[in-house]
């Protein structure tokens, strides 16, 4: 969902008269540990016969984070934060895995990982259909049927995508990026 967002940033972006050349002169800071989080995320989709997988993923959460609070300054990063923190708290509150309603997936193109999830072959995910504001925080919703690639989301993930959609929104409206001078300059120096 959250590439989704930044291609929808930057086509309302473009829409809008956004500058696209601001795009290569972001700064963000710790940006290594956004890649370093999502690597950790998926190596333990693929170490879920072992338990400590689920703490190879929180540290992948954590270092995300980390990489949010260290831009909060930016705009559309204390969304993000916020989003990240919904995610994380359910995460924390379920075990230190992700709640998923299994009703929202019946009868969709996610069955059958609904079923590994059930079955606890996918450790980083709980089946749970009982209410409570901490499954409330979980995959709640789907993606619509005629989306080509079927995801579940959860309230934290549409806040961060709507804080990396205003992130890039922004940064793009923005004027006063300095850019350096590609003329050759001289300085004349005397040698009296």
């Amino acid at each position: 969902m959250f590439i989704e967002a930044m291609i929808l940033g930057l086509v309302i972006s473009f829409l809008r008269g956004g500058r696209m050349d601001n795009i290569e002169y972001l700064n963000i800071k710790g940006w290594y540990l956004i890649i370093i989080g999502v690597v950790l995320q998926l190596v333990s989709v693929f170490l879920t016969k072992y338990s400590f997988a689920i703490y190879i993923q929180l540290i992948g959460i954590i270092f995300v984070l980390i990489v949010v609070v260290l831009n909060i300054k930016l705009r559309g990063f204390w969304l993000m934060l916020f989003g990240g923190m919904l995610n994380f708290l359910a995460v924390i509150l379920n075990g230190y895995k992700m709640p998923v309603n299994p009703i929202i997936i019946e009868n969709n193109k996610l069955s059958s990982f609904m079923d590994m999830i059930i079955d606890g072959e996918i450790i980083n995910y709980i089946s749970t259909s009982v209410g409570g504001w901490s499954a409330m925080l979980g995959k709640i919703m789907m993606t619509p049927q005629w989306y080509p690639f079927p995801k579940m989301l959860s309230v934290g993930d549409i806040v961060i995508s709507i804080g990396i959609i205003w992130f890039i929104y922004g940064e793009t409206k923005r004027k006063n990026y300095r850019k350096e001078s590609k003329m050759v300059q001289y300085t004349y120096k005397s040698r009296i």
